[in-house]
């Protein structure tokens, strides 16, 4: 997928990588991105 993930988010939800991974397939390779630390600045609220 190239471009903005699709879906919504609501007034207070919070975005926060830290003790996550995100799984992702580029060009058929399989990829995993794991936080090391907090966010900084964060974790980012919508409002």
């Amino acid at each position: 997928m190239v471009g903005p993930l699709a879906g919504t988010v609501a007034r207070g939800d919070r975005l926060d990588f830290y003790r996550g991974s995100l799984k992702m397939v580029v060009f058929g390779i399989t990829v995993t991105c794991t936080a090391t630390g907090p966010q900084s600045p964060g974790p980012f609220v919508f409002d």
